[in-house]
């Protein structure tokens, strides 16, 4: 069994209601009524030349750390020190640009288009906002 086999295995037997009676190991395949979403998330992805080379990797779904100015005003993508093991803390890209690059290559018929990009997760950086300012932000960003 190749690796990639015993991965769609792991996987099939980790999403599967009933497991045993919804796998076909012989053809490799389940019901597709039975399946739920799984997300192979790329984590800390806050620079946009970051995330093409994530979903080339195999992810699925993209997360990125938004960060707010003291008023409330979301700016940028970033993390910053420290981080995660072995990664880069510092990658940051201006936040509307990163979101229009994440649109564009969700919308088919646009060149780049990743069919396989579906969640983008933003991971609020609340910190830095002034106590005065926590209200409006939340409603600034949402609109």
């Amino acid at each position: 069994m190749t690796f990639k086999n015993l991965l769609l295995l792991l996987i099939t037997l980790f999403l599967e209601d009933g497991v045993f009676s919804q796998l076909d190991l012989e053809n490799d395949t389940c019901k597709p009524d039975q399946r739920r979403p799984f997300y192979l998330i790329g984590h800390m992805v806050n620079g946009i030349n970051q995330i093409d080379d994530f979903l080339n990797a195999g992810c699925n779904a993209i997360e990125a750390d938004v960060t707010f100015k003291a008023d409330g005003i979301a700016w940028k993508t970033y993390h910053g020190s420290p981080c995660d093991c072995y990664r880069i803390c510092n990658y940051e890209s201006d936040l509307f640009e990163y979101l229009e690059y994440a649109q564009n290559i969700t919308t088919p018929g646009n060149d780049g288009y990743r069919s396989s990009f579906v969640l983008l997760v933003l991971d609020l950086k609340t910190g830095g906002i002034d106590t005065k300012s926590l209200s409006s932000a939340g409603k600034i960003f949402a609109n």
